[in-house]
């Protein structure tokens, strides 16, 4: 097998921003808790 393995999906969160109030979300409530994000060029590159 010659060729890159290439994931078939990703999810990115690409901010803790949300209120994570929606009645079907699945996230930790703790995810409010964090103050720390990647920046755009940060995220550019990961999706490069």
């Amino acid at each position: 097998m010659n060729e890159a393995y290439r994931p078939y999906t990703l999810v990115a969160e690409l901010t803790y921003r949300c209120p994570l109030r929606c009645v079907y979300c699945s996230n930790p409530l703790d995810y409010g808790r964090h103050d720390r994000e990647l920046d755009t060029a940060t995220w550019q590159r990961v999706f490069r």
